[in-house]
């Protein structure tokens, strides 16, 4: 008897400290290319087009994009490219 409640005593233990171990949080990635022409890169410089659609996870974010032919096309779809910037 004392040998079960021993058992169940050490593997309540070992349950609660592996339960608090959370993986760090890591940094998103930085925009490296345009979504509509992946070939080009995008640096700090770059514009970039504010999402204004009504997706919260876009909320307050931004994708850059390479010439003013890309800039219309982001606009008209955000949500499209804004997924291929940040993921689904």
């Amino acid at each position: 008897m004392n040998r079960l409640l021993i058992a169940l005593v050490a593997v309540s233990v070992a349950g609660a400290a592996f339960a608090q171990v959370k993986p760090k949080p890591t940094a998103p990635k930085e925009q490296t290319v345009c979504p509509m022409m992946p070939s080009n890169k995008v640096d700090a410089k770059s514009k970039s087009v504010a999402y204004t659609g009504k997706n919260p996870k876009y909320k307050g974010k931004s994708v850059k994009y390479c010439c003013g032919g890309c800039e219309a096309p982001i606009k008209k779809d955000q949500d499209k490219y804004f997924a291929m910037v940040f993921g689904k």
